[in-house]
């Protein structure tokens, strides 16, 4: 295959790759902008709930294990 030839193979492969993100990309603008009952629901909830806060780390133990190994 000449240097021309591969070189056009890999533009027409990177603009069909190109089109298909932004078919992608409009199918998922379309899911993500229609809210379903679901979701209605989750945000009514939270708005109850309030945010929800990260979980605490349980404080490390300081006594020895078997072997002599902190745990």
């Amino acid at each position: 295959m000449s240097t021309k030839a591969a070189r056009r193979e890999y533009l027409q492969a990177v603009a069909e790759f190109q089109q298909a993100i932004q078919k992608f990309a409009a199918g998922m603008e379309r899911i993500l902008d229609s809210p379903t009952p679901n979701q209605a629901q989750g945000t009514m909830l939270t708005q109850l709930l309030g945010p929800r806060k990260p979980a605490k780390r349980a404080p490390r133990s300081g006594r020895l294990v078997e072997d002599g190994k902190k745990a």
